[in-house]
């Protein structure tokens, strides 16, 4: 949308800037032989190169803002990478947690076998251990 007004207005500069510079060619012949005075002419000039002016502004501006939307559009476009790469880097992490836990619990659940049938009487334990 805003490239769109800035084309719009980019076209009626450009047609003022060719207006502009069409009546300056037209009053310089009249600047020489005097029917013009110097003022009006050197007048005439500067509008001419403000309106040229003004046409590259508006041609910067319609650049830049085409710049801003194709890079919009690119990190729009990155956004499902970007989920991806996160729901694989999650999916890892989780791995990791689940492998953790799963070691734990088999280091946790240690079965001591007797020698021979008997009752346990004692049983050395240090802290944090479960029984």
């Amino acid at each position: 949308a805003q490239a769109t007004q800035i084309r719009g207005q980019l076209l009626l500069q450009r047609q003022e800037a060719d207006s502009m510079q069409q009546l300056l060619t037209r009053i310089t012949p009249l600047a020489r032989k005097g029917d013009l005075s110097a003022f009006d002419l050197q007048q005439q000039q500067a509008n001419a190169l403000n309106a040229q002016l003004q046409v590259k502004v508006l041609r910067r501006q319609l650049l830049s803002t085409q710049q801003q939307f194709a890079q919009s559009q690119q990190q729009l476009a990155q956004i499902p990478l970007n989920l991806t790469a996160q729901q694989n880097d999650i999916r890892s992490k989780l791995a990791v947690i689940e492998q953790a836990l799963a070691n734990n619990e088999a280091q946790r659940a240690w079965v001591l076998r007797a020698p021979r049938a008997g009752v346990v009487s004692n049983l050395l334990l240090k802290p944090g251990q479960t029984v």
